[in-house]
């Protein structure tokens, strides 16, 4: 449903890293953009675990969560 919201439109990720109470790296991704009637929308997209928080490692995360939700990078802005 946030994806067909968000349509063509350019959008912002947030990205935010942590560790669970298990003490495992997690990453979670919030969605930022405007919707047709002018609002800015910031929507939970995803959580998901990492063996670690390395630069490379949530690039290659990002990638593949954009792949899922058939999301461009050349939509990102931000």
């Amino acid at each position: 449903m946030i994806i067909k919201d968000l349509g063509n439109s350019l959008f912002s990720i947030l990205i935010d890293e942590s560790r669970d109470i298990s003490i495992k790296e997690q990453m979670t991704v919030v969605l930022r953009y405007v919707d047709n009637n002018g609002h800015i929308m910031e929507h939970f997209l995803s959580i998901q675990h990492m063996s670690d928080t390395i630069v490379s490692s949530l690039k290659t995360a990002i990638e593949a969560l954009f792949s899922k939700h058939g999301l461009s990078i050349s939509r990102l802005r931000g």
